[in-house]
């Protein structure tokens, strides 16, 4: 989302539930009470990421791979640049091979930049080193997603493992805990570096482990 729809979207919401006229105790009030709807929304959206599952549109490994790394939002984009592909947007030109590398064309009729666009890939090896892809669209660049034409080529190498350097922190679902918040006033008056290092150590891996236990028992 834009710096712009973002602040379009903020004002809306607290547009709705004040004005000018309020007090100063009553703007509180209804701030309160907007802020508690954000919360409660983005629970929401946490809780539908981490347990429930959309409804597959591909046969393509990569699409089961991002849903169980990806929250919704997030993935429903990379889903659509899947979908990109099986509705014929993108076609294949030519692919040729050089120093390990297979540079591929593609013609994609809803780009905005007219011509082939040329993606460089690099399959993953059998010494553990991850597939490597860049396109000419700049799209990862620009966005921190990958584009329809890096995965139509994956696809067409029979790639089945989302390369983790492709994979933003920030659009993980564990990125957000859904558990309460430790306050340093419980371990006491020691509130050294050492103890929030030790607690952050305990309280991620186990929200993570819980998390993934929830979502796949077998």
């Amino acid at each position: 989302m834009r710096t712009t729809s973002r602040s379009e979207s903020e004002n809306q919401l607290f547009g709705q539930a004040t004005n000018s006229q309020l007090a100063l105790v009553g703007f509180f009030n209804h701030f309160d009470f907007c802020m508690e709807i954000q919360r409660y929304n983005g629970r929401r959206c946490d809780h539908d990421s981490r347990y429930t599952y959309p409804q597959f549109e591909t046969r393509s490994y990569l699409e089961r791979e991002a849903v169980r790394i990806y929250k919704r939002s997030i993935f429903n984009d990379v889903q659509d640049e899947m979908n990109d592909i099986v509705g014929g947007v993108s076609q294949f030109s030519s692919c040729e091979e050089e120093g390990g590398f297979w540079r591929c064309k593609i013609m994609d009729f809803n780009a905005y930049v007219p011509g082939f666009l040329e993606v460089v890939f690099k399959k993953e090896c059998e010494f553990g080193e991850e597939s490597t892809a860049t396109c000419s669209c700049k799209e990862f660049e620009q966005y921190g997603l990958l584009c329809r034409h890096i995965f139509y080529v994956m696809n067409m190498y029979q790639v089945k493992k989302f390369p983790k350097r492709y994979i933003n922190d920030r659009w993980r679902k564990e990125v957000a805990v859904n558990i309460r918040t430790i306050p340093m006033s419980e371990f006491g008056y020691d509130q050294n570096k050492k103890i929030k290092e030790i607690s952050r150590e305990i309280k991620y891996p186990g929200e993570y482990l819980i998390n993934s236990y929830v979502a796949d028992i077998d």
